[in-house]
């Protein structure tokens, strides 16, 4: 198992959380919203990479807070709802 994996999906769950904040300040940009789909399927796709592999390494016994994944994916819901 290579000792950059925890990193990667601290990587993943950071690319997803910054899109959501830069959704949240620039969503009424007629530039980006034409590309709203596509950047909330780009934050979906890092939450679920990450998360999938915080859970995988916890699975396998790496110490890995998964809390972090967690808190992560509620705090996508909570901005994205509000």
């Amino acid at each position: 198992m290579h000792p950059f994996l925890p990193l990667l999906s601290l990587v993943f769950l950071i690319m997803g959380d910054a899109a959501v904040f830069f959704l949240k300040k620039f969503g009424e940009d007629p530039d980006v919203v034409m590309h709203r789909p596509s950047v909330w399927t780009l934050i979906w796709i890092c939450l679920i990479l990450g998360g999938g592999l915080a859970y995988w390494l916890r699975r396998y016994r790496i110490h890995f807070p998964f809390y972090i994944a967690l808190v992560s994916i509620v705090w996508v819901i909570v901005l994205a709802l509000a």
